[in-house]
């Protein structure tokens, strides 16, 4: 157990706070500091509680919760509650151990004669702050820098497209949910694809470079990550496609490029990759939603990607010959078809907006299916994923399910042109057989 405590303090010394600290304030830490193992589930300090103790996590991860919802998840090093300590507030949110972890604990007296001992740990402390408030300031500036690009005065007109995302990775996690689940995401007129049994595609999307090809968006670029379900359906006149309930960018102007352009029902998210762990968390409405997470991963030929994307979502529909056909079908493509003539791939989106008349509380200014094709200019990059797994944190989410597999690769994509608005509401309904109610 010495040996243990030794080692945890040797490692609480590397930390940017105590860095270089001198050898009398050492042995304060030395002598003051508790170290506690914390089991996966377990409380360590409560909201609204007096901030009597400062904590460093040293090793494993942390769940910050506020009123009940998971904010955040916390990994470690770290340092938490030392705002509340220095400032004598009560806490503004719970900590609990999200995996088994390792926690110094600091009594606010030790912090206290620490920095009347140590100037070093003073100007540490300072500096370590002042970053805190600094990255502040930067997410601050970075959203107030969104609206800056792509519109033109006077009236506040859109640069015109077509716009391009150039390749970015895409991470794809394919996800079996309830299907009764599924289609009740569904607008009137649209069916869940038959033989998908509740498969969708969760895809995280990072985004290095989107910008418009016309020559008055030159110069004009931006960059986001987004979150997307993508669920596979039939369109009225039977038109294959996938159907997107919500879409989550980090980015304001992509938000208002979607909306204004197609009707993307589109929500401010923060999707971020830590690809040397093997994870990707999504936080929305400052509450942790997901964690998808992966082990290795395997290289795989093109052909070998699309045989299995087939096998996951039609296991038991699709014969060996047509994943062949398919196959062969995405090397032609590849290899003699020019780029701007491409399949697009059918996307749906559902465009609604509420009638603000006096008395109307559920009519519709405008309620379409809209289609947008996204053409892909750049296919490859393809990777499996070794033990996907998708964890929803947020009970509330209206998706779930199990994950079957996880792929990575690089795609690039072109959209802007070609729209078609579809008026599903006249859909006959012998088309269908018997019309879904809402």
């Amino acid at each position: 157990m010495a040996g243990d405590r030794a080692a945890a303090i040797e490692r609480l010394l590397q930390m940017e706070v105590f860095e270089g600290i001198e050898p009398a304030a050492v042995e304060l830490l030395r002598r003051g500091m508790r170290i506690h193992e914390v089991k996966a589930g377990r409380r360590i300090t409560d909201q609204r509680m007096d901030a009597a103790y400062v904590f460093i996590l040293l090793d494993g991860e942390v769940a910050v919760t506020r009123d009940g919802k998971l904010v955040t998840l916390v990994q470690a090093p770290e340092i938490l509650g030392l705002v509340a300590v220095i400032d004598g507030q009560p806490r503004t949110a719970s900590l609990e151990a999200f995996s088994d972890v390792r926690v110094a604990s600091m009594p606010h007296q030790l912090l206290e004669g620490l920095l009347d001992q140590s100037k070093r740990a003073s100007r540490n402390l300072i500096r370590f702050l002042s970053h805190q408030l600094r990255v502040q300031y930067e997410q601050s500036d970075l959203i107030q820098r969104h609206f800056e690009d792509f519109f033109r005065s006077p009236k506040a007109e859109l640069v015109p497209g077509p716009y391009v995302a150039d390749p970015f990775d895409m991470y794809v996690f394919v996800m079996q949910d309830d299907p009764r689940r599924l289609e009740q995401l569904l607008p009137r007129g649209v069916r869940p694809m038959p033989g998908t049994e509740g498969r969708y595609l969760l895809t995280f999307n990072f985004f290095g470079r989107t910008y418009s090809r016309h020559p008055e968006g030159a110069g004009m670029a931006f960059s986001y990550n987004e979150t997307a379900a993508f669920l596979p359906c039939l369109a009225p006149r039977m038109r294959p496609g996938m159907f997107i309930p919500e879409l989550y960018p980090d980015n304001f102007l992509a938000i208002t490029l979607g909306r204004e352009l197609y009707g993307f029902p589109k929500r401010f998210a923060r999707t971020t990759l830590d690809a040397e762990r093997g994870k990707i968390d999504l936080v929305l409405a400052r509450r942790m939603t997901l964690r998808a997470t992966w082990g290795k991963a395997e290289s795989l030929a093109p052909e070998q990607f699309l045989i299995k994307m087939i096998r996951l979502f039609w296991p038991r529909w699709v014969p060996e010959y047509a994943r062949r056909v398919a196959t062969s079908a995405l090397g032609m493509v590849e290899r003699h078809v020019p780029e701007d003539r491409r399949p697009a791939m059918p996307v749906f989106v559902h465009k609604q907006i509420p009638d603000s008349a006096e008395g109307m509380t559920e009519g519709k200014a405008i309620d379409e299916l809209v289609e947008i094709p996204f053409q892909v200019s750049d296919l490859g990059g393809f990777t499996r994923l070794e033990r996907p797994r998708v964890r929803f944190l947020d009970a509330d989410y209206f998706l779930g399910g199990r994950c079957l597999g996880g792929f990575r690769l690089r795609m690039g994509l072109q959209f802007g042109r070609g729209n078609r608005w579809l008026d599903y509401n006249e859909e006959p309904a012998g088309r269908w057989g018997r019309r879904r109610r809402r």
